[in-house]
């Protein structure tokens, strides 16, 4: 992300760069991508810190929202990380109509999003349909918020489908990044999770279940793949955009290979085990 401001991009690794990383690194990908004379960005530039630190508290609530709907454990209620949010964005976009209807939107499609997530919740992942995986963006709607602050600031209200269209892109490319590593958890407890869903995987303890799973990583590359794609077209060619999405491929090739090693490496050990018992029985 630091290459599409300016900044040397460091040395990927396979750990080196969370779904939440990317999430926090939207605010400055879209001002540096924006596509506006560097004169015209100051007033974004500015403040690029305190919006980094609006989508951090943001993060921090979507957090509590995803303990709640996993039941990992018992979450703070309340939404004070919301409201500090809330607070901070009227503090530095003053009357902002648009930008208020915008992030009502968001928010309105992050809620009905978590409110499919306990209503899947439990249901097999072999009756996933395409509906499920189209769902699987709104998981981070209300993190898409920059891109109308932005327009906002910069003065350019056209901007807005176009930047909307990256972050959702990175946000994406964030959340299957986090599936590919998530899918023995996600699938213990009954979660979310697009490589599962894409899989239509069985439940864990079936011999097929890692099938599923590497049926499910394939397609999720592959989706990383073309959001990466949609991000390199709107970006326009922006200064080091190229260079960050060619590193946004080699982490989602090294995730996705990881989980499908695994994936292999589980069913090889279940053939071998199950080969034992026969060999024992007789």
């Amino acid at each position: 992300m630091r290459a599409a401001s300016g900044a040397r991009f460091g040395n990927a690794t396979a750990g080196g760069l969370s779904g939440h990383a990317i999430a926090l690194a939207v605010p400055r990908w879209l001002v540096a991508a924006s596509g506006v004379p560097a004169e015209a960005t100051r007033p974004a530039a500015a403040v690029l810190a305190q919006l980094e630190s609006v989508q951090a508290l943001l993060l921090l609530h979507l957090q509590q929202v995803d303990d709640e709907v996993d039941v990992q454990r018992q979450a703070c209620r309340g939404d004070h990380f919301l409201a500090a949010a809330s607070e901070r964005l009227r503090a530095l976009l003053g009357d902002a109509p648009r930008f208020r209807r915008e992030f009502a939107r968001l928010r309105r499609e992050q809620e009905e999003t978590s409110a499919w997530e306990l209503a899947r919740r439990g249901r097999p992942y072999t009756s996933a349909r395409t509906a499920d995986l189209l769902r699987i963006a709104g998981r981070a709607a209300l993190l898409r918020w920059p891109a109308a602050a932005i327009a906002h600031l910069l003065a350019r209200p056209r901007l807005l489908p176009r930047l909307e269209r990256m972050a959702q892109s990175l946000l994406l490319v964030a959340l299957l990044l986090d599936d590919l590593a998530d899918v023995a958890d996600d699938a213990a407890r009954g979660g979310c999770n697009a490589v599962l869903l894409a899989g239509r995987a069985p439940p864990p303890e079936s011999s097929l279940f890692h099938d599923g799973v590497s049926r499910g990583a394939l397609f999720v590359a592959r989706w990383i793949e073309s959001e990466i794609d949609a991000l390199a077209r709107d970006a326009r060619g922006a200064p080091g955009a190229a260079e960050a999405c060619t590193q946004l491929r080699l982490l989602s090739a090294r995730a996705a290979a990881a989980t499908f090693r695994w994936a292999r490496a589980a069913t090889s050990a279940g053939a071998l085990r199950a080969g034992a018992r026969i060999a024992k029985a007789r």
